[in-house]
This record gives structure tokens, sequence and C-alpha cells, in this order.
């Protein structure tokens, strides 16, 4: 199985996507600021129909542009195409202190989307070590393991 498809993600897309390989894409914006998206399976909290999502700003800045969110969103709504049993998790990065700033962001591209009444986003935030990590799951509503899913990654956390 494809989990990306760059070709069905161009149909969408503000921004040509790049294939890298079946679980990953690559973007450039027209202020030359380079992207890449992708998928790492979960080991950690599904284990099973789980997939990371990362977003890896490769230049030095990036600054506003409303079409890195569309392009982003794109590419999520094809991986959610080819499957209603897969959850996509994220977690910010607090490699600068911004992480809480990133996970308002998501949520709010989340919330301004088209469609997206037929998902859900449950969020997670807890301080370990001093430094605050924000944590997501997304899933289709129509997912057979929805509740399933939603409890393993909430019970995940509550036992740390």
């Amino acid at each position: 199985m494809n989990f990306l498809s760059a070709e069905e993600i161009n149909q969408t897309s503000p921004y040509k996507v790049t294939q890298v390989d079946e679980m990953s894409v690559r973007f450039c914006t027209q202020n030359g600021v380079h992207y890449w998206v992708g998928l790492v399976n979960d080991i950690f909290i599904l284990t099973e129909n789980g997939y990371y999502l990362y977003l890896v700003n490769e230049s030095e800045t990036a600054g506003e542009d409303p079409l890195v969110y569309q392009t982003v969103i794109a590419i999520i709504a094809n991986f959610f195409s080819h499957s209603a049993i897969d959850a996509m998790l994220y977690i910010c990065s607090p490699s600068d202190s911004k992480q809480a700033a990133r996970a308002r962001l998501f949520k709010l591209w989340f919330n301004k989307t088209e469609g997206a009444e037929n998902f859900t986003l449950n969020t997670y935030s807890n301080i370990e070590e001093n430094v605050e990590y924000f944590y997501g799951i997304i899933l289709r509503k129509d997912n057979p393991y929805h509740d399933k899913m939603i409890d393993i990654f909430l019970d995940f956390f509550s036992d740390k």
C-alpha cells in the first residue's frame, strides 16, 4: 500500500509535492522554504494502524504562508483517503521551545479545515524534565476502532 501519493496530493495541493518514498513527500514554497512531510510507524502507543506525522522545515526560516497549511492538509487528507482504520499521531517538537505555538497552530489548522467534522482530533500535554510536550491523535470518525484507539492514546499518558 502507498501511504502517500504525490500524484493524488498534487490534485488539491497548492504547492507541488514530490514523492520521496511511499511514506514521505517534499515540497518547496514560493519563498524557497523546503519541507519534508511523512509518516513513521508508531511502535509506542497504538503499535498497529498508528503512524506518526512529521513535518520538517529543512530551511532556516519559514514565515507566514497559508499555502503551507493547505499543502499539509492535502497530505493528511491523502493519507486518510486510503484507509478508515489508521490513526495519525503527532508530537510537537520542543527543539526550539515553540511546541505550544505549534500545538495551537495545528489545532487551528484542523478546526478550519473543510470536512474536519468527519474526524476526531484528541490532544494531550504533559511536562517531563521541565519540558512541556504536546501530542495529538487524528482519526476518521468512521474508524471501526475509533473509541478503542482514543482510549489507548489517553491511557498511554495516564500511566506516566
